[in-house]
């Protein structure tokens, strides 16, 4: 029935709740799971920069910052300082978590067939033109993010995926 199903995560509690439900139902149609994050970006919030800092994740920026060129993941070139590094750092530290969560919720559930894919961007964008390229055969999203109060019953990702996406949706209250 489902050959690809592709599971977007923020690390919110709605997200866990669809990543078990994408686990139960890859399980039973023996789909491979694609589990996708977008990374955050902007300014880090303190308790995320404190987390990384007492776990030793982020690395120390370039000795000469200001000629420091990263290539990001998008595959544009981008000269950033010191602290425009460092969240970027956290940010990606914080997405490689929550993707490693996710794969050890999905395999817990007995999820053999299990990728996944650590983008930048805009969300509901970068989710939809994964699930495209990957040819997703169904998406899952939980209903709310961690995103502040901006849609009172569906998150602004979740109705935009509705929307975008290429395939199939599930949103997961």
């Amino acid at each position: 029935m489902f050959d690809k199903i592709l599971i977007a995560t923020d690390g919110s509690p709605a997200a866990g709740k669809a990543i078990s439900t994408a686990a139960d139902l890859a399980m039973k149609c023996q789909s491979k799971l694609l589990i996708a994050h977008i990374m955050l970006h902007g300014k880090v919030p303190e308790h995320y920069r404190d987390w990384a800092a007492s776990e030793h994740l982020a690395e120390e920026p370039p000795i000469d910052p200001s000629v420091a060129e990263l290539r990001l993941s998008t595959g544009l070139s981008a000269g950033i300082g010191v602290d425009a590094y460092r969240s970027w750092q956290v940010f990606r530290v914080l997405g490689e978590h929550i993707l490693s969560e996710a794969k050890n919720t999905a395999s817990k559930a007995g999820c053999e067939n299990v990728e996944t894919i650590l983008k930048e961007g805009d969300p509901a964008m970068e989710i939809a033109g994964i699930a495209e390229t990957q040819n997703a055969d169904l998406l899952i999203a939980g209903s709310r993010g961690l995103g502040g109060i901006g849609s009172v019953l569906l998150g602004s990702v979740s109705q935009k995926l509705l929307h975008l996406a290429p395939c199939s949706c599930l949103v997961v209250r």
